[in-house]
């Protein structure tokens, strides 16, 4: 297993994708991790996220900074982006929820044998979706496998 890493400081707010990874013509990602903290200074409330497939609109973002969690291996071939300021298109349904309390941090694995893909034929990405809750500052990171 080659495990890749994206993190990045977004302000979430609901409905709004903080961060996301996409497929290449030649790589398939399967998502392997999922943190998720509030970094702002946050209050007793709660805050939901989804995990979700985004369809081939991606919407407007940043590029991310990925990198390997093994210092040997190369760059990873798969792209990541963040600060979404246009929402991307996705598939109906949640494939994941998570919800919190914004004074907690998460930590999501994917069962063995259970990550989720990133299909090439039919999907071009997986996103990390805000779904409900103040917009403060999160820090969310992805982990996968390609």
């Amino acid at each position: 297993m080659k495990a890749y890493c994206v993190s990045g400081d977004v302000t979430g707010g609901a409905s709004t994708t903080l961060i996301a990874i996409h497929n290449t013509a030649t790589r398939r990602a399967k998502l392997i991790q999922v943190i998720i903290g509030c970094s702002g200074a946050p209050a007793d409330n709660a805050a939901k996220f989804a995990i979700r497939r985004i369809t081939a609109a991606d919407g407007t973002s940043s590029a991310g900074t990925e990198f390997s969690a093994d210092g040997v291996e190369g760059a990873p071939v798969i792209v990541a982006t963040v600060n979404y300021t246009v929402e991307p298109t996705f598939t109906a349904g949640n494939l994941v929820e998570i919800s919190l309390n914004q004074r907690a941090t998460i930590v999501w694995n994917a069962p063995l044998g259970g990550e989720i893909a990133v299909d090439v034929a039919t999907t071009n990405g997986i996103g990390l979706q805000m779904i409900a809750g103040p917009a403060l500052a999160y820090n969310a990171t992805l982990v996968w496998d390609e």
